[in-house]
């Protein structure tokens, strides 16, 4: 979960397909798939999986949490 400056918050799953910049100059992070969060902060996935590009200015914070898929 990533919270901006604004406060806002964007929840989304950090995977193969997602980036963080090492370049000091032009810190990005792109997050591959973004989740909804309802009011009581449960992770939703969305019907349309849909990227998100974030500037190092906009982040106040990262959360990290682990998870794994199981598979049949």
């Amino acid at each position: 979960m990533v919270t901006l400056t604004d406060g806002a918050k964007f929840a989304g799953i950090f995977g193969v397909n997602s980036f963080a910049s090492t370049d000091p100059t032009e810190r990005e992070l792109y997050i591959e798939e973004m989740m909804d969060l309802d009011e009581n902060g449960v992770w939703k996935y969305r019907e349309e999986p849909e990227g998100v590009l974030i500037l190092a200015k906009e982040i106040r914070y990262i959360e990290f949490k682990n998870e794994f898929k199981s598979g049949a």
